[in-house]
């Protein structure tokens, strides 16, 4: 009797691991790879439009948004604090104000979720861009990948630029300094892609 009940015991136990395994989501990769964003603790106020088409489904974008947002910048190694109104915001030494606003949504058999993303330090704005994504999936899919696009964006805009390396037989063009693109800078134009 008392194998059969071990016997019962150790297969529930194993049934529960793999349905374990099974059911629970894969943790995100955290991106430990230094960057001088690492240093700047990020103010985040997401703006929702309220004439918008879609206001009702906005505001569950802008909720998953925040709810999201603090986890997904971690993952890129950076810290973010939702705010709930821009009067919150205190301006302080390495601390920036990233505005996030949601500006169109376009449901259907793909949907498309477009956002503008102006970054101030104090009353100076250092950069601004546009961004959307678009899936067939989920709209939670959209604001997931809008979040991590955020955050990578801001590594990069504080990531120091290296020089390409010079490769043999190839021959590199001096430009005017006055055109060079500023070193770090975000692309302005709408980025549209599929995150998945």
């Amino acid at each position: 009797m008392k194998k059969i009940q071990r016997f019962i015991f150790v297969s529930a136990c194993l049934v529960l691991a793999v349905m374990d395994m099974a059911c629970s989501s894969p943790r995100p990769r955290v991106n430990h790879t230094f960057s001088p964003a690492m240093a700047q603790n990020f103010e985040i106020v997401i703006e929702n439009p309220a004439d918008a088409a879609y206001a009702e489904q906005l505001g569950k974008i802008e909720a998953c948004m925040i709810s999201g947002m603090t986890e997904d910048f971690a993952c890129q190694g950076l810290t973010g604090r939702v705010l709930s109104s821009l009067s919150e915001h205190t301006p302080a030494p390495n601390k920036k104000l990233l505005l996030v606003k949601l500006v169109d949504l376009k449901l259907g058999f793909t949907s498309t979720l477009s956002i503008d993303v102006t970054l101030k330090d104090g009353s100076t704005i250092l950069t601004s861009w546009k961004d959307a994504v678009r899936t067939g999936r989920s709209w939670e899919t959209l604001v997931r990948a809008l979040n991590t696009r955020l955050a990578v964006k801001l590594r990069r805009y504080y990531a120091p630029t290296v020089p390409a390396p010079v490769q043999a037989g190839v021959q590199t063009s001096t430009g005017d300094a006055a055109t060079a693109p500023t070193p770090g800078a975000l692309p302005v134009p709408i980025e549209t892609v599929d995150p998945f």
